[in-house]
């Protein structure tokens, strides 16, 4: 009889689900069913790592005959865990920063933030010859705005989630927006159309790390739509 495959814990499994927002790492489409899936094809590891959140479609594709499954290495399905859970990151504790310390001289700034559709700030360190991606489903003509501060040069790019891809290949595109060897830079996207949009930072120093800090604001298009 073959061992009982330990069951994932009610703890793990909320958490989980609450840092990938209940949505598909893979299609983001929300309101859909989802399950947990185990990467690497081994039911007993219950690491986090190993636990990706995917709607009934794409897990039947992970795991069926046609494709996902074979068009998609595991490395794969967690770099669409990662870049998801980036994307979905604090999104709880949103703006309680910028509020506590809020002043009179500051009230305008605020009511600016109580406009916005999205506002994050977020530090991280980007390895040498390395980059951090984030992902962000944005609806046509809302203004993506992104702020980057860094103590190394470093190369910012927007783009479609497909265009990124590509480029994460090796292959040579033509982004939305490219800045490059920046220590501070500022960049604006208006997106031709709905859809999931990459913005990556590039350290292409081949020895030194990056400390970098990030803001994004995403406001709403002139037309009223949100994202």
């Amino acid at each position: 009889m073959a061992a009982r495959r330990p069951p994932i814990s009610s703890e793990l499994e909320a958490e989980l689900f609450a840092a990938n927002q209940r949505t598909c790492c893979i299609c983001h489409e929300p309101r859909k069913h989802v399950q947990i899936h185990h990467i690497d094809g081994d039911r007993t590891n219950n690491e986090w790592e190993n636990l990706a959140v995917l709607c009934l479609d794409c897990h039947s594709r992970v795991t069926g005959d046609e494709g996902l499954g074979r068009k998609y290495k595991p490395e794969e399905v967690t770099l669409y865990k990662e870049r998801w859970e980036v994307a979905c990151e604090g999104d709880d504790d949103d703006g309680e920063d910028e509020e506590t310390e809020g002043d009179e001289d500051d009230d305008d700034d605020d009511e600016e933030d109580e406009e916005a559709l999205y506002s994050k700030a977020r530090e991280f360190i980007i390895r040498a010859s390395d980059h951090q991606a984030f992902p962000f489903r944005l609806s046509k003509g809302v203004r993506f705005v992104a702020t980057v501060h860094s103590d190394e040069p470093v190369d910012i790019t927007v783009a479609s989630e497909r265009v990124y891809d590509r480029w994460d290949d090796g292959e040579e595109v033509d982004p939305d927006v490219s800045e490059e060897d920046h220590l501070e830079a500022t960049v604006e996207f208006i997106p031709p159309r709905t859809g999931t949009f990459v913005l990556w930072i590039e350290n292409n120093d081949k020895k030194a790390k990056a400390t970098v800090s990030l803001d994004v604001t995403i406001w709403p298009s002139e037309d009223g739509d949100d994202a």
